[in-house]
């Protein structure tokens, strides 16, 4: 199995997503990443996240790959524990600094749905 290949088999099992420190857990070089990242036409959604052209954007798991301290809350982790039947027009958050962060999912430019590193919006 070639690298490319085996990037192809890190990208399915992120569900589109791929993250360069998964990349070099795996040995695959940053340079490597860099040329697969051109020639299979992927997004940078984050620092250290990429997107496949073909994939299905989701904001609230580019948020959790982008911030592993991120932690959802109200009405947001309602519906990603499946106890809410509404999908979720606002996101509620914290991350490591015990910050609260509220935003609005459908006013929201993909900038601002994403999280400082501080915490806050």
């Amino acid at each position: 199995m070639n690298r490319f290949e085996k990037l192809d088999d890190l990208v399915k099992e992120g569900n589109g997503y791929l993250c360069t420190s998964t990349v070099l857990e795996n040995g695959i070089s940053k340079p490597t990443l860099a040329e697969y990242v051109k020639d299979r036409n992927m997004e940078r959604v984050s620092r250290g996240v990429y997107l496949a052209a073909d994939a299905w954007p989701d904001d609230l798991y580019q948020l959790s790959l982008s911030n592993s301290s991120i932690v959802f809350s109200h009405e947001t982790a309602l519906f990603l524990q499946k106890i809410s039947r509404t999908h979720y027009r606002s996101f509620a958050a914290a991350t490591g600094t015990c910050r609260h962060s509220s935003q609005s999912a459908s006013t929201a430019s993909p900038a601002q749905r994403k999280l400082k590193r501080a915490g806050s919006l």
